[in-house]
């Protein structure tokens, strides 16, 4: 009976619950070769809050040796998120031109659109970035909203990607850059001066189950014949520390907007950041801010850009 006293079910919960934490902390780092490492690393924040729980736990069983283990993996793990939380958009009043942008996954069971026009018009975005775009939606928000944002350039059949604005475009571009398969990219070049730079709206699928990495293959491919600097603003479905956010940053050469926003919820469950805004070495992040609920399981994200 001894070998089944509660001294010994508590170490060997507590050794089974480090160990699967660390594990699955170690098997995130493992992205660049393995899409569901990607998928899992959506989640290092909260592996990295049960890591420091249990080795709360630990401490207070007088388990040394695994209060060790998980603050090596908690360091580990802040190492590998800290530059993403440390690096955060200054606010600059004297920036000589601002634009702000507002990027937004409408959800394509969005009963409320009224809440969505609502929002923008409350807002004055100068440029907006639409994802899961449908045809209804695309009634109820984007043709309500043309009036004030005269240019617009949509991949309804693509996923319902939408690109609008109400600054000048540079010589009439905008478009949709189709990818057979995968959500398109709806893209406006928009004058800012004597600079075009091109809006970009992305919708990436999910990582593994998913075919993620082909979607990125196809966005990087289209990529690399479009006029640069780019801003790319959308659905990432990927955390901003993920293999496939450094894939897409690489291949548009552009940089996230810092900080950690948690743009989706699922229900009640934990937020995850999966929206994000990657700029150009010629514009900064002003001030970046998460909006209320507009009745998408995504919440707008509003992004004050300086050039």
């Amino acid at each position: 009976m001894r070998f089944f006293s509660f001294k010994r079910l508590t170490t060997f919960g507590l050794v089974c619950v480090s160990g699967g934490l660390v594990a699955l902390l170690l098997f995130s780092f493992l992205s660049r070769f393995f899409g569901a490492a990607d998928s899992v690393s959506h989640f290092r924040l909260y592996l990295l809050a049960g890591l420091l729980g249990t080795g709360l736990l630990c401490l207070l069983a007088r388990r040394r040796r695994l209060v060790w283990t998980c603050l090596l993996g908690v360091g580990l793990g802040m190492l590998s998120v800290a530059g993403t939380l440390l690096h955060r958009p200054l606010d600059d009043p004297q920036a000589p031109r601002t634009v702000k942008l507002l990027q937004l996954n409408l959800y394509a069971r969005n009963m409320t659109p009224e809440a969505v026009v609502a929002h923008v018009r409350a807002q004055q975005p100068d440029a907006i970035a639409l994802q899961e775009v449908t045809p209804a939606l695309f009634e109820t928000v984007v043709e309500v909203l043309k009036a004030d944002y005269p240019h617009m350039a949509s991949c309804l059949s693509e996923g319902g990607t939408v690109a609008m604005s109400r600054l000048p475009l540079w010589a009439g571009e905008q478009g949709c850059r189709t990818l057979p398969g995968f959500s398109g990219l709806a893209y406006l070049t928009l004058q800012l001066g004597e600079q075009p730079v091109t809006l970009v709206s992305l919708h990436l699928r999910w990582p593994y189950p998913s075919p993620q990495r082909q979607h990125i293959d196809a966005v990087t491919q289209a990529l690399s014949a479009w006029p640069h600097p780019l801003v790319m603003a959308g659905d990432f479905n990927a955390a901003p520390w993920s293999h496939a956010v450094r894939r897409m940053e690489a291949a548009s050469r552009t940089q996230a907007v810092g900080g950690v926003r948690h743009t989706w919820f699922h229900r009640r469950g934990p937020g995850l950041p999966l929206d994000h805004v990657l700029l150009p070495a010629s514009v900064r992040a002003l001030q970046a801010e998460v909006g209320p609920d507009v009745g998408s399981d995504h919440r707008p994200v509003m992004v004050r850009l300086g050039f």
